[in-house]
C-alpha cells in the first residue's frame, strides 16, 4: 500500500515531469477506485524526429505507477483514448489494438523497462532502472521520449538486436490456453524443401489448457509432413485433436507490429504477403470436427535476431470456428458451409496468447549438458540416493536416453537423501524413477528395468547393455565390479563408477573403456580409501537397518546431490574428450575435479577448494 511518503513522492514528482524538455502535465495524479495505483495525464512533444501519421508532433499519455505491484512503484505509459493518443502498435509495445481492459486509455503500454531488469532483479546484473519513486519517474518519461522519437525514424529495431515476436495477448485473448510446438533448425530444413502451405495438424489436448502439436500432414489428412520427436510421456498420450495449420513467409502483423484481432484484419495480414486466406483454406472444410470447434495454427520462419539469417519456425494459434450445432451431429458437408459462412463475417478473434517451443535446444538454454554427453544411450546401474541424483541432473539437463537398473524398492529410510517420495514408496525405485523422470522434461525417454545387475539373461537389460555408449555404476557394489565388462558391452563405450565416502565427505570416480575394466586395477587404486573408511566406520555410531543390526552408510542429501554434480563434470569431460584410460580422482567435498591419468599406485587427493566468509568492516552507503 502508498504511504504518506509515497503519496510525497508522488507530488513532488509531478513537478520534476513537468520541468522535463518536451513534457506537459495535463492534470493531476488521480487514484483508481479501490486500488493502489495512480495516474497523472502527460503530453509529450516529438524530438529529433520528423512527424508521421503515426506518431505526431504532440501525443498525450497516461502515467501509472502501481504500488500494489512494487512498493516504489511499477511505472509504465499508456497512450489515452483519444484522438492525442496514438493507435499504431509498434515494436517494444505491448498490443495496443483497444481500451485496457480496467485502465481509462489505451491498453498498448510502451516497454520502457530495461531489458536486463530480470538479470538485475535476480542480481545477475547491474541495475539500470531506478528502485525509488522519484527517480523512476523521470527515467521512465525520459525514455518514452526517445521511444518515440526512435518510432518516428522506424529505428525501434536495429539489425542485430534480439528478435522480439509481436504481443498475441489481445484483449480477446484465449489468456488460459497454450500452444506447445517442437522446432529447431533441422525442422526448418523440412519446412523450406515443402511445398505445401496447408493442411491438417493433429493435437494432444494436455494439463491446464495446453494443446500439444504431434504432427502434420497435407490438406487430405493423409501423408505425414512431420512429426516432433517427444519423449515417452508425451508419445503414450493420444492425439486426438485435429486443427489447422497454414504457412507464410512472415508472422501476420498489421499497423506497424500489431496482430490481427478480426477476420477481416487476419485477411488484410495475409494480403500483405501476397497470399489469399480463403484459398488456403478452401481444402481443408470438410476436415472441420463434428463439434465444428477448430484451432487455425500460424507459422513462419523467424531469426533469433534482427538481421540474422533464419533460425527456426514458430507456431500461434487461434479459434477459427466456435462449437457448431448441437451434441456435434453436423454432416460434414453442412460444417463445411457454415463454417465458410462464419467467414464471411469480421468475428473478433480469439487468440492463444501463448505459444511456447518445448524443442530441447530452447528449453534446456537455461542449463545444459555438452552436446557429446546429451546424446548419449546411458545404462545407469543403481537407483539409490547416488543414482537417483545422477538420473535427475542429467535427465533435466537434456539426457534423452537413459535406462536405469535397480531390482530395490523404496523403503521409508530412503526418503531422507533420495529424490523419490512417500507416494513411490514400496514401488520398485528403478520404473518409479523413470516415470518421475519421463515427466519432468518432454523429452525424455527413460526406462525402469526392475533387475539386479548384472542381469545377462535379461533380454532387456542385455539389449540396453549392448546399445549403450556409457555405462554409469552407481551401486557401490563390488560384486557388480567384479563381473566386469558386462556381455555384450559396445567396444566404444566407457564406463565409469561414481560412489561418496561416509558422511559423503569425498566422491570417488573411476572411468575405463567399458570392455577394459579391470577388477584389480581398480581395486588397487581404492585400497588406500577403503582403508581411510574402514578406520573410520569402526569409531563411528552408524545408522542401522531395520531388523537384525546392521551399519548404514551417513550421509546427507546436500552432500549427495553436490558431489554427483562434481561426477556429472566429470562424466561430461570424458564423453567430450579422449583421455588416456582408466582415470581416476577422489574429490573432497567442497572441491572442484580436475581430470588426471591413472598410472599405478596411489593417485594423491585433489586439494581442497576452501570457501571462507569475508565480513565487511564498512559499508560505502552510495553502493
Amino acid at each position: 500500500m502508498a504511504n504518506e511518503l509515497d503519496h510525497i513522492a508522488l507530488v513532488q514528482g509531478r513537478t520534476l515531469v513537468d520541468a522535463l524538455p518536451g513534457v506537459t502535465v495535463l492534470g493531476e495524479w488521480r487514484r483508481l477506485a479501490s486500488t493502489d495505483t495512480w495516474l497523472l495525464r502527460i503530453g509529450l512533444e516529438l524530438r529529433n524526429a520528423t512527424p508521421t501519421p503515426d506518431v505526431p508532433t504532440h501525443t498525450e499519455w497516461e502515467l501509472v505507477v502501481n504500488f500494489a505491484a512494487d512498493p516504489w512503484g511499477r511505472t509504465q505509459l499508456y497512450p489515452v483514448d483519444g484522438e492525442k493518443g496514438i493507435t499504431a502498435t509498434f515494436p517494444h509495445q505491448m498490443f495496443n489494438g483497444g481500451l485496457h481492459p480496467f485502465l481509462p486509455c489505451r491498453n498498448g503500454h510502451l516497454c520502457t523497462a530495461s531489458s536486463f531488469q530480470l538479470l538485475s532483479t535476480n542480481r545477475n546484473a547491474l541495475p539500470e532502472e531506478p528502485d525509488t519513486t522519484l527517480p523512476r519517474l523521470l527515467w521512465h518519461v525520459e525514455r518514452a521520449q526517445q521511444w518515440l522519437t526512435l518510432a518516428a525514424q522506424d529505428a525501434l529495431v536495429q539489425c542485430g538486436d534480439p528478435y522480439e515476436l509481436p504481443d498475441f495477448t489481445v484483449g480477446v485473448a484465449d489468456s488460459e490456453a497454450v500452444l506447445v510446438y517442437h522446432e529447431d533448425e533441422s525442422s526448418l530444413s523440412m519446412w523450406q524443401s515443402q511445398s505445401q502451405n496447408s493442411g491438417i495438424a493433429k493435437l494432444t489436448r494436455w494439463k491446464n489448457g495446453m494443446h500439444l502439436l504431434r504432427s502434420f500432414l497435407d490438406t487430405q489428412g493423409r501423408q505425414l509432413l512431420y512429426a516432433p520427436s517427444w519423449g515417452t510421456e508425451i508419445d503414450q498420450q493420444v492425439a486426438g485433436m485435429t486443427a489447422f495449420w497454414l504457412r507464410l513467409p512472415e508472422l501476420p502483423v498489421i499497423h506497424k507490429w500489431q496482430v490481427p484481432t478480426t477476420v477481416d484484419e487476419l485477411r488484410e495480414a495475409f494480403t500483405k504477403q501476397g497470399i489469399v486466406l480463403d484459398d488456403l483454406l478452401m481444402p481443408l472444410w470438410k476436415h472441420v470436427p463434428e463439434s465444428g470447434e477448430t484451432l487455425l495454427l500460424i507459422g513462419a520462419p523467424i531469426p533469433s535476431h534482427v538481421g540474422g539469417p533464419i533460425q527456426r519456425y514458430h507456431w500461434q494459434a487461434l479459434h477459427l470456428l466456435p462449437a457448431l450445432g448441437k451434441g456435434g451431429r453436423l454432416k460434414p458437408k453442412l460444417r463445411a458451409v457454415l463454417a465458410q459462412r462464419h467467414l464471411q463475417v469480421s468475428h473478433p478473434l480469439r487468440w492463444l496468447s501463448r505459444a511456447e517451443n518445448w524443442h530441447p535446444n530452447e528449453l534446456q538454454s537455461r542449463g545444459r549438458l555438452a552436446t557429446s554427453l546429451r546424446d548419449a544411450r546411458v545404462l545407469l546401474l543403481g537407483a539409490g540416493a547416488v543414482g537417483g541424483a545422477l538420473a535427475e541432473q542429467l535427465v533435466r539437463m537434456g539426457l534423452q536416453h537413459l535406462t536405469i537398473v535397480d531390482g530395490d524398492i523404496l523403503e521409508a529410510g530412503n526418503l531422507v537423501r533420495h529424490n523419490l517420495s512417500m507416494v513411490e514408496l514400496l514401488q520398485p525405485k528403478a520404473q518409479a524413477l523413470a516415470k518421475g523422470l519421463n515427466q519432468s522434461t518432454p523429452s525424455a525417454r527413460v526406462t525402469g528395468l526392475v533387475v539386479k545387475a548384472p542381469a545377462n539373461e535379461d533380454d532387456a537389460f542385455a539389449r540396453a547393455v549392448k546399445e549403450a555408449t556409457l555405462i554409469i555404476d552407481a551401486t557401490a557394489d563390488d560384486t557388480l565390479l567384479k563381473s566386469m565388462p558386462l556381455t555384450g558391452t559396445s567396444s566404444t563405450a566407457i564406463f565409469a563408477s561414481c560412489s561418496v565416502s561416509l558422511h559423503a565427505e569425498h566422491l570417488f570416480f573411476y572411468a575405463d573403456r567399458a570392455d577394459q575394466f579391470e577388477w584389480q586395477q581398480f581395486s588397487t587404486w581404492f585400497m588406500p580409501y577403503r582403508q581411510e573408511q574402514d578406520q573410520q566406520a569402526r569409531q563411528l555410531d552408524l545408522p542401522r537397518g531395520v531388523g537384525c543390526w546392521h551399519p548404514l552408510t551417513p550421509a546427507r542429501l546436500n552432500r549427495v546431490v553436490g558431489l554427483v554434480g562434481i561426477a556429472v563434470e566429470l562424466l561430461e569431460q570424458m564423453c567430450g574428450a579422449h583421455y588416456t584410460f582408466p582415470v581416476a580422482q577422489r574429490v573432497a567435498w567442497p572441491g572442484l575435479p580436475v581430470m588426471q591419468s591413472f598410472t599405478t599406485g596411489h593417485v594423491p587427493e585433489e586439494s581442497l577448494c576452501e570457501a571462507s566468509l569475508t565480513a565487511f568492516a564498512t559499508m560505502d552507503p552510495s553502493i
